[in-house]
């Protein structure tokens, strides 16, 4: 398998906010030097923001530029109400259930980057 076929898998945490943005932003940027499909995982998710919502966005169109996929797995309820409020669900990759994750994988959260 190669290096872009192996998804990297984060985890958001549980904000996704302006003032977390800056630590998934470093996760995503180290992210895509280990391949280019990223899973990131939403499920613990408990409180966010509009900059944390656009932030999605952003780093989709960050990603899909160096040809690689964003997959946006499984938000929370409460994560997943404000992306279908704002429409972004029509943007974002969004799998409410991805019972497969490869097993040679490790989900990490944007603090253990360094973020």
């Amino acid at each position: 398998m190669t290096r872009e076929e192996v998804p990297v898998v984060l985890d958001a945490g549980t904000e996704l906010s302006a003032a977390t943005a800056g630590g998934l932003r470093s996760a995503v940027a180290d992210a895509l030097r280990q391949g280019r499909t990223i899973h990131l995982q939403l499920g613990s998710v408990v409180s966010y923001d509009a900059v944390g919502l656009g932030l999605l966005v952003g780093q989709r169109r960050r990603i899909e530029a160096t040809g690689g996929h964003l997959l946006c797995v499984d938000p929370s309820p409460t994560l997943y109400a404000g992306i279908r409020k704002l429409g972004f669900h029509r943007v974002l990759d969004i799998r409410l259930d991805l019972s497969e994750q490869p097993a040679d994988t490790s989900a990490t959260r944007p603090s253990d980057v360094g973020g």
